[in-house]
């Protein structure tokens, strides 16, 4: 009997737990599996943000600064 579970089997019961990982827009709060971590204040907040309210944030924005893409 194997007492020690691997890494890989972890995360594959946690992802049996929740198959459908999920964060809201920042902006709009639209729920997404693909969000984007971005600043785009002057505060320079980092936050999550959807893929249309990136499309509007990002042009001719100064504070903008990507910062990763997050997937479920």
């Amino acid at each position: 009997m194997k007492l020690n579970k691997s890494l890989e089997e972890k995360g594959k019961e946690k992802s049996k737990l929740n198959p459908k990982r999920r964060k809201k827009c920042y902006r709009c709060e639209v729920e997404s599996n693909i969000m984007y971590r971005v600043q785009y204040k002057e505060q320079k907040v980092w936050c999550f943000i959807c893929k249309s309210c990136l499309v509007s944030i990002k042009p001719n924005n100064p504070h903008y600064r990507y910062g990763g893409t997050w997937k479920r």
